[in-house]
């Protein structure tokens, strides 16, 4: 009968017992800083949309200036020209078309701040290269308001400040310029930023990241094609359009429907539901022969007085939303075909993941993600 040494009874007993008082005590320290994460700090819902990345920050600081000095000097130029229509000896002179142009301007520059904001909060760096190409357009654009705007306006047109029209006509192109700069520079150390969270909450699964970058393409040509349809249907309608006309109503009522139709799409594509897809789909492709409808009317009855001096502008417009209707039909199917296969589960568990976990290290909440997918 072997003989239990009472020394060596204590000494296991009270290394087991005090390995289980450390390994109990470690486990507690471990576990209190997520029992703290579950429960964040309230934060306003007017907080929550700004960024905790200092380059995410000063991208929306730049979109928000250029927005705000753009769409002030519009409203310096749309007074000017209101002006200028009250007390015009000019009888050939059609002050009702700029007034248009300008409004146009103005909102694109507001939907460009709405999309960048959407972009840092959805981490779409596709998104934030549309912006720039979006961006570019615009300097264009601007370049060519100096003509008409000049063409139209007197020199000495009162306004609510007193800077000559020409020097307010080219400030829009430096301001957009400088911005399309800043654009360029921070689009790089976003990228980095994007490209690391995506990774993290996505995996290094390349057919889920796949399918959702054809998601990503698929979500930006949404959105832009929303502002060209809009701005089609507003040119349209109020430069070239009789109101007396039976075409007058239909167009107006055309507009609603087809952004419904995006509605539809974006849902569809987000929560994978077929029959909303597929009916996004064929609206889509209605939509298409609509505007290839109004394109052909255009141009055959460009010389009439209705389209006379807003034929181009309308040619242009048309034409950029049958190109972008066309691509995002082709988006649309390879959209349609990934449902099934996993995409929607992953942007569910993201969603979570973002409305969840609070700010860790540096503020970034990507750093304290409980469902990372990276190395695991």
């Amino acid at each position: 009968m072997r003989k239990t040494s009472k020394t060596s009874s204590i000494d296991v007993s009270d290394i087991i017992d005090s390995y289980d008082d450390y390994g109990s005590a470690e486990s507690q320290d471990r576990k209190a800083p997520i029992v703290d994460s579950a429960s964040p700090p309230s934060r306003s819902v007017w907080r929550s949309f700004i960024p905790s990345s200092l380059s995410c920050r000063l991208y929306l600081l730049v979109a928000l200036l250029e927005a705000f000095v753009d769409v002030a000097i519009e409203v310096e130029l749309f007074l000017r020209v209101r002006s200028a229509s009250n007390n015009s000896g000019q009888p050939d002179v059609d002050y009702g078309r700029l007034p248009i142009y300008i409004f146009l301007f103005g909102l694109a520059h507001g939907y460009q701040f709405i999309l960048a904001v959407d972009a840092v909060r959805s981490r779409n760096m596709l998104q934030i290269v549309f912006l720039a190409i979006f961006n570019g357009v615009f300097i264009a654009y601007a370049v060519l308001q100096i003509s008409e705007v000049q063409g139209a306006l007197p020199a000495g047109t009162p306004g609510i400040i007193s800077i000559p029209i020409n020097v307010v006509l080219i400030l829009p192109p430096i301001v957009i310029s400088v911005a399309e700069v800043a654009y360029l520079l921070l689009s790089w150390k976003i990228h980095t930023e994007f490209g690391w969270q995506n990774y993290k909450l996505l995996g290094a699964d390349r057919r889920i990241k796949k399918m959702f970058l054809h998601y990503q393409v698929f979500e930006c040509l949404l959105k832009f094609d929303v502002y060209f349809w809009i701005a089609f249907s507003v040119q349209f309608i109020f430069l070239s359009l009789d109101h007396t006309s039976i075409e007058y109503p239909l167009t107006i009522a055309a507009l609603p429907v087809s952004l419904l139709l995006l509605l539809e799409g974006h849902l569809g594509a987000r929560f994978e539901n077929k029959w909303l897809m597929t009916s996004s789909m064929v609206g889509t492709l209605a939509a298409c022969v609509y505007f290839a409808y109004k394109l052909v009317r255009i141009l055959m009855e460009r010389t009439d007085t209705s389209f006379m001096y807003v034929w181009k502008s309308l040619v242009g417009f048309s034409s950029a939303c049958i190109g972008l209707i066309i691509l995002t039909f082709i988006m649309a199917c390879i959209v349609f075909f990934n449902f099934g296969k996993g995409l929607k589960q992953h942007l569910s568990k993201t969603k979570r993941t973002l409305n969840s976990t609070p700010a860790g290290v540096n503020g970034n909440s990507a750093f304290r993600n409980p469902n990372r997918m990276s190395l695991e």
